[in-house]
């Protein structure tokens, strides 16, 4: 209680003095458009070279006073001030977790990594050790499971700190929709939580459960073939594709081969030929350009010098116009 006591103090010092030297000039930098269900805070970089936080009408909530910060997660945010170390604070800018730590993660499934003499463990909200410091590398929970690295190999443990997955596999990142991804010899694939491989470790890169599919591929850049796999291991789509999967929207995806472009489903049916040299996406909507109404549609599509829509029944529309083909 005197720790929280102290840091409080110090933190209500270090406040001060950052308004007195904050010029309230400051500039965010979003990877996107802000999503609903996020915190309502986010992170801003101001002139004085120190982070603090707006809110959605962009005003600042949180001074700029900190040299380095994470996004918020579960209603709290892992800051540094100064050349110090790393704590957590609320959204009232109030510290929860004391600035004690090397480095730090945001919290997941209530917990957070911390960094502390050169070792990682986690805590709780009330900065409680949850899991011992004993791990040289960790990621954040995901499915009551995340991947730690412990003597030089990488396994899985619970919120318990018990060891589901032993420490045999050369790298680990995530658990996705029950199956564990695993890396050894430079090679990925997917375990289930009795570790029996579900998705041969064959792969140069895996990608995340999307309708029930996962990207998968081989090769790298010009050489790369991509397809993808369901949960139960079974290829859907051959690994024969010169594009990386997209992300299913309404049943469909793009794909490449022999550099046209077509449409398959979620079955790895080809629903649009792949004779296209242009694929762009327009679901539903219907699009006005220069007084041309474009009807709702799959997708915009261009071979040759002919451009065109697929329209709901997968049939090829031609059309004069379309704004956005026009500036190639």
């Amino acid at each position: 209680m005197k720790n929280i006591f102290f840091y409080s103090i110090l933190f209500l010092f270090v406040i001060i003095n950052a308004y007195s030297n904050d010029d309230r000039v400051f500039y965010w930098m979003r990877p996107g458009p802000r999503e609903k269900g996020t915190s309502g805070l986010w992170k801003v970089h101001g002139s004085n070279g120190k982070i603090g936080f707006v809110n959605d009408k962009d005003d600042l909530n949180i001074p700029l006073m900190y040299s380095d910060a994470d996004e918020f997660s579960e209603e709290v945010a892992a800051v540094k001030i100064g050349d110090g170390g790393w704590g957590f604070i609320n959204k009232m800018n109030m510290i929860i977790v004391p600035f004690i730590y090397d480095e730090a993660y945001s919290f997941s499934e209530g917990l957070a990594a911390v960094k502390l003499n050169g070792k990682w463990g986690y805590i709780d909200k009330k900065g409680k050790t949850t899991i011992p410091f004993i791990y040289d590398r960790t990621h954040r929970f995901s499915e009551g499971f995340t991947a730690v690295k412990f003597n030089g190999k990488w396994g899985y443990i619970d919120k318990k700190g018990k060891t589901i997955i032993p420490f045999i596999y050369d790298g680990a990142g995530y658990c996705n929709d029950g199956l564990l991804s695993v890396e050894q010899d430079n090679k990925l694939g997917f375990i289930d939580r009795d570790n029996k491989i579900i998705i041969p470790i064959i792969y140069d890169r895996v990608g995340f459960f999307n309708e029930g599919l996962i990207m998968v591929s081989t090769g790298f850049f010009e050489e790369a073939k991509y397809g993808a796999i369901n949960k139960s291991g079974e290829i859907v789509i051959p690994v024969i594709y010169d594009c990386c999967i997209d992300s299913f929207e309404n049943g469909h995806t793009r794909v490449k081969l022999n550099g046209k472009y077509g449409l398959i489903n979620s079955s790895g049916k080809i629903v649009v030929p792949i004779i296209y040299d242009k694929l762009d996406y327009f679901y539903a909507m219907s699009i006005i350009e220069q007084g041309m109404i474009i009807p709702s549609c799959i997708a915009v599509v261009k071979i040759g010098d002919q451009k065109g829509i697929i329209d709901n029944e997968y049939n090829f529309v031609p059309m004069k116009k379309i704004y956005s083909y026009d500036k190639d």
